[in-house]
This record gives structure tokens, C-alpha cells and sequence, in this order.
């Protein structure tokens, strides 16, 4: 009963300032852990999608190299697949994150979030990590493709 009978101190502008920050730094770490998980789920996912591709095609990619495709160009046009998937599902979350983002700081105008400010530099490193991450997705499904069974591809049921 003690402990009600305390006075309360009441914040200044400094120390709430500093709350919100912390706060606002919490659920900042929260979205980068969330955005990081996205990341590493694309990545299996292109991977997924690229193995079977190749698994799929691998008569025409025996085809291919018994017509003179080279184990070099075969992994050369898994690896373009990979960046075309890269770069189709950055620039549509790119664009996303965008548009929620702009459309949070208009939703939360009255709380007293009113600028909008678009982080070029963040979205550029985040853009080239991608592509370095489609590329090394690629890395497996390529060697497969280059080592398809010419004969097996080639047999006539």
C-alpha cells in the first residue's frame, strides 16, 4: 500500500522523445527480422523453382547439348532465368513496400507521422543483394543442367 502513496514523476519531452525511439527501434528490428525471413523464403523458392525447371526440361536440355549447346551455355541460361525471376519478384516488393509505406505515414498523418521519405540508397544495396542472391540460387540447378544424360534426353519412347 506504500507504493501508491509515492509521487509520481512525470516525463519530460527528452525522456518521452527517447521512449518512442526505443519503441519505434523495436518494431523497426521486428520488420528488418520479418524482411530478412522473406529473403531466405524467396531464395529457397528460386531455387525450388529453377531445380525443377531443369528436372522438367531436361529433354530439351539434352536435346539442346546434342545439337552443340555447350555445359557453359546451360548454366548461363539457368543463371539469366534466375535473375529475370530475381529481378521480376524485387521490382514487384520494391514497389509494394512502397506503396504500403506511403500509404502507412498517410494512415498514421494524425499521430503524427507525416513525412514520407523513400530510402534510395537502402532500396539500391537491397536490389543488388537480390541479384547476388538469384545468382547464387542458381548455382545447383545450373550444374544439373549442364550435366543432363545426352542419350536419355535424346531416346524416342
Amino acid at each position: 500500500m506504500a507504493a501508491f502513496l509515492l509521487p509520481r514523476r512525470v516525463a519530460d519531452t527528452a525522456e518521452l522523445r527517447g521512449q518512442v525511439r526505443d519503441q519505434t527501434d523495436r518494431l523497426l528490428g521486428l520488420v528488418i527480422g520479418l524482411v530478412l525471413l522473406s529473403v531466405i523464403i524467396a531464395f529457397v523458392g528460386v531455387v525450388n523453382a529453377l531445380g525443377l525447371s531443369v528436372v522438367e526440361r531436361s529433354d530439351e536440355l539434352g536435346l539442346l547439348q546434342a545439337l552443340g549447346m555447350t555445359g557453359r551455355q546451360a548454366r548461363s541460361m539457368v543463371r539469366w532465368e534466375s535473375v529475370i525471376i530475381t529481378l521480376l519478384g524485387t521490382a514487384v516488393g520494391v514497389a509494394l513496400g512502397t506503396m504500403f509505406g506511403w500509404l502507412g505515414v498517410r494512415v498514421l498523418r494524425d499521430e503524427g507521422l507525416t513525412a514520407f521519405a523513400l530510402p534510395t540508397a537502402q532500396i539500391g544495396i537491397a536490389v543488388v543483394v537480390m541479384l547476388a542472391a538469384g545468382v547464387v540460387a542458381s548455382m545447383m540447378p545450373a550444374r544439373r543442367a549442364s550435366h543432363v544424360d545426352v542419350l536419355h534426353a535424346v531416346n524416342v519412347e
